[in-house]
């Protein structure tokens, strides 16, 4: 363990991040919060020929944003009649460059909330009763914890802070006739599973998303950002974004815990072009906020891919935890690489305050790319006699981050 005083900081992208939506349309867009203009990235509709379906949406996008992967659930529908035919697919994007990297096909319904866990590198879904994790190569759910929901109470949004290692459900009641509906907020542990008994919040709230350890709803009954007191069930006003006479949210919000900004979209009416969606972004720490028309397009989802934070820490974290998970299967491998990721982490932080800082850069970025040459080695994405001791998904995680340690050394 590094000394508290040379502990080497984040290492962060210098670029800002990115705000993705899904219009639609079904394109994959990047969102200006700052004007409303959209860049197109990619179509979302199956790329086919012969039997195609008649209509497909894509909803419930989230972000890896170690890894810049985006993950959404596409749904294709073949008929319209009664019995409906219809597939779902579980969408990974390359955020980079907009490439679906894999569409497999969920065997049973797919989940109607997804989010992703960068600290135990987890794609989470809620499919109304229960958090499942969810497997992107194969679509494959496999059950986590159970929330029963009951009679008339819905969950609209599942909200996921990595940092306390903490699932959040908005639950609200509507089974009553008039408002307000009474909401209660679950927390699961995504380490253990465990789940609370859940606090009753003292107004209604539909939508959730967590800021590190801050949760903040939206009231469905005024529009307004409030923050979440997990303890007492206590809201506190932020902003708001919105007249519930004229205005509704078509999807859940997102946040950029970089800035404490939460992105939400509004969908406002107008005399002369119907509903229009606006994108609001909100401090929610000062409760300052602009908003900016999104012209020609409504979304259904919008996620915010924040730049990476790789420590020369957390990547010898992540290995410990792949070999604690299975995903590294051989104790010795695992050593040979914590070897190397230490040698490494004490290149950089041996000459953080002295002149000879880019030595202690380019001996570092050596041991990292022969931990890279090794992980390679150990998945099979070389050719060699000893592959096999490392799953493809946690190589791919590792070798990105190592990557990301050499071209952020500063």
């Amino acid at each position: 363990m590094l000394p508290l005083l040379s502990q080497p900081a984040a290492a962060t992208s210098a670029q800002p991040g990115t705000l993705f939506a899904i219009t639609h349309s079904q394109k994959l867009v990047k969102i200006d919060p700052t004007s409303g203009s959209l860049t197109q990235l990619a179509g979302l509709f199956p790329n086919c020929s012969g039997n195609c379906p008649l209509d497909s949406q894509s909803f419930e996008l989230t972000s890896d944003p170690t890894t810049h992967r985006l993950f959404a659930v596409r749904m294709e529908s073949f008929s319209f009649n009664f019995p409906p035919v219809f597939t779902q697919e579980l969408l990974t994007i390359d955020s980079q460059n907009a490439q679906i990297l894999a569409h497999p096909q969920f065997t049973s319904n797919a989940p109607g909330e997804l989010a992703f866990d960068t600290s135990t590198h987890t794609l989470f879904g809620f499919t109304g009763t229960e958090i499942v994790k969810v497997d992107p190569g194969t679509a494959t759910l496999t059950h986590f914890a159970s929330v029963g929901t009951g009679f008339g109470a819905f969950v609209y949004q599942m909200a996921l802070s990595s940092s306390t290692h903490t699932i959040y459900l908005s639950q609200e009641d509507l089974s009553l006739p008039q408002q307000p509906n009474p909401t209660k907020v679950f927390s699961i542990d995504t380490l253990s599973g465990a789940v609370s008994a859940g606090v009753s919040l003292d107004t209604s709230v539909r939508w959730v998303v967590a800021d590190g350890a801050n949760l903040f709803g939206l009231t469905d009954s005024a529009l307004n950002l409030v923050g979440i007191n997990l303890t007492t069930g206590a809201t506190t006003f932020v902003a708001n974004v919105g007249n519930i006479s004229n205005s509704f949210i078509p999807s859940g919000p997102t946040v950029d815990p970089t800035t404490h900004t939460v992105y939400v979209d509004v969908s406002i009416f107008d005399q002369s072009l119907g509903f229009v969606d606006h994108v609001f972004s909100v401090n929610d720490q000062s409760g300052a906020q602009t908003s900016s028309v999104i012209f020609g397009e409504s979304v259904t989802s919008i996620a915010f891919e924040a730049p990476p934070q790789v420590t020369p820490q957390s990547i010898i974290d992540d290995v410990r935890a792949a070999l604690a998970s299975g995903a590294i299967d051989n104790a010795g491998v695992a050593g040979s690489l914590l070897a190397k990721l230490n040698a490494a982490a004490d290149a950089r932080a041996g000459t953080a305050a002295s002149s000879a800082r880019l030595n202690g850069c380019a001996t570092s970025a050596g041991i990292y790319q022969a931990f890279i040459n090794e992980v390679n080695a150990q998945s099979g994405a070389t050719s060699s006699s000893t592959r096999g001791h490392i799953t493809p998904a946690a190589a791919s995680r590792l070798v990105s981050e190592a990557q990301f340690l050499i071209a952020n050394c500063t």
